[in-house]
């Protein structure tokens, strides 16, 4: 590696927080895995088997990703833009626009070549809601996301609200959102506008805003948060299996139940979402997996977008037959579907393709390992220094501590005669 791309490497890394990357490694496995699994549940278990069940309770329980990407971005920007004193708003949406924008326009016309059309909605309401393939509506979000995060930013940032007054603001909002869509229908497509999450958004934004203050946060609410995360995966557990038993939607009480469905997730996604920004806080000071988390993690939008041409091929007959005679064959579809992404990603990371396919460059494969193996060894060496009086680590000790003779010294002979 020459010595320009290795200073640029140097110079990115310092720019990122392993943390952040971690926590996007993690969710991108997590969309890999619930994806793979609802199709093994299609393909290698007959419907109603206990498998099938595990399978499906599975794929529900991995249902977070889209809210915890979400409050993360929302809390990266937010953090990053409450250090200025100027904000230039135009600089940000550009870069907004070719961060997420240009590959989610890349990608969409990649998906309606592959599948020889556009649907009957019409390219317009294609790219408005995202519909070029079943994954790219989260980058139509993340963009609508972009348009309203300035609103919520300068309000949080001007008025400076607790944390339960943001909740208690951010749940009126979207209880609002939510009640108004019912009665009226303006969003044929919920589940595909940032309206439908404004919850964690919101909080990401209060977050970001208020970054010094995430670790008494977390130990003043963490209790509450597994519980308040606990009753709603219950609640939305209950209005899933009831969807698979085929209940009657319209009778009472599953009426209910699945109004306060879509809720229920959001608020187990954003407390999963939470709770992951602390284990992956954790990972990046004590575990061995920290670099290859944090890898993945870089090149996660490649990941995501590229793992649904791996699903469809792994469809075919053969590949079904050969990952049927496998012991549990949705782990290695799994193994499988992910393998074949990186692959695919790492190559075009090296053909030089990244960039347009992308609308970035990912770092190459090693920078950190070579990160933490730096780190490592910075804190190595000092912790071999001795300490000076004054500072946190310094103890002490018989060498350190000046000693008095417990009786006078005798004069010495002056030099001077």
């Amino acid at each position: 590696m020459g010595t320009i791309q290795r200073n640029k490497e140097v110079s990115r890394l310092e720019r990122r927080e392993l943390t952040f990357d971690i926590l996007k490694g993690f969710a991108i496995l997590e969309v890999i895995s619930h994806h793979t699994l609802g199709l093994a549940a299609r393909r290698y278990v007959e419907e109603g088997s206990f498998g099938w069940w595990l399978i499906l309770l599975l794929n529900r329980t991995l249902h977070f990703a889209v809210p915890t990407f979400l409050l993360v971005s929302a809390l990266l920007l937010a953090r990053s833009l409450a250090k200025k004193d100027q904000l230039d708003w135009a600089y940000f949406l550009k870069r907004r626009f070719w961060r997420t924008g240009y590959p989610y326009l890349v990608w969409t016309a990649i998906y309606l070549a592959l599948r020889g059309g556009v649907p009957e909605i019409g390219l317009g309401a294609t790219l408005v809601w995202g519909k070029g393939h079943y994954h790219l509506y989260f980058l139509a979000v993340l963009l609508e996301v972009s348009l309203l995060f300035p609103l919520i930013f300068l309000a949080i940032r001007r008025w400076r609200p607790s944390l339960p007054l943001t909740l208690a603001v951010a749940a009126g909002v979207q209880v609002g959102v939510y009640v108004s869509n019912y009665y009226l229908r303006y969003l044929p497509y919920p589940g595909s506008s940032a309206l439908f999450y404004l919850f964690p958004v919101i909080l990401g934004v209060w977050l970001g805003v208020h970054w010094e203050d995430w670790r008494p946060v977390w130990v003043r609410y963490r209790y509450r948060l597994v519980q308040w995360g606990t009753a709603a995966f219950g609640l939305y557990m209950i209005a899933e299996v009831c969807l698979l038993v085929r209940v009657p939607v319209g009778e009472f009480p599953y009426f209910w139940l699945f109004r306060i469905g879509p809720a229920a997730l959001l608020l187990y996604a954003t407390a999963a979402g939470l709770l992951l920004i602390r284990v992956s806080e954790d990972v990046a000071e004590h575990s061995r997996m920290r670099a290859v988390l944090a890898q993945i993690g870089d090149r996660s939008l490649g990941l995501f977008l590229i793992h649904p041409l791996f699903l469809y091929l792994i469809q075919g007959p053969k590949v079904t037959a050969f990952l049927n005679r496998l012991p549990i064959p949705a782990l290695w579809a799994i193994a499988l579907v992910f393998l074949l992404s990186w692959i695919a990603v790492e190559a075009t990371q090296r053909a030089g393709l990244s960039r347009w396919l992308y609308g970035r460059e990912f770092l190459p494969l090693g920078a950190y390992s070579r990160r933490v193996a730096t780190v490592r060894g910075m804190r190595r060496r000092r912790s071999t220094l001795p300490a000076r009086p004054g500072t946190p680590r310094f103890h002490p000790t018989a060498a350190s501590v000046t000693t008095r003779s417990p009786l006078p010294l005798p004069p010495q002979p002056s030099s001077r005669k």
